[in-house]
């Protein structure tokens, strides 16, 4: 176990905050806003479950965000809906 330390996790940076959201993560809120759960945004737009949960996490990192409540309130502040 001592070779963990050498490679402390996570593997993968975060994504800074206040990051621009890409087109597909814009779509993503824009679902979010209007209340679909992850599997009816997978189905709405051909993703799966999993990789719909990725794009709002990183909704949330983007926007310093904590929930999908936040990000709709968020999007609506803002215009996306």
């Amino acid at each position: 176990m001592a070779w963990a330390i050498d490679f402390p996790l996570p593997i993968f940076a975060p994504i800074p905050p206040g990051g621009k959201l890409t087109l597909r993560e814009e779509e993503v809120l824009q679902l979010v806003s209007l209340g679909l759960t992850n599997a009816e945004i997978g189905q709405v737009l051909e993703l799966s479950p999993h990789t719909v949960k990725t794009h709002l996490d990183n909704i949330l990192n983007k926007l310093g965000l904590y929930n999908r409540t936040q990000a709709a309130v968020w999007a609506a502040k803002h215009g996306r809906v």
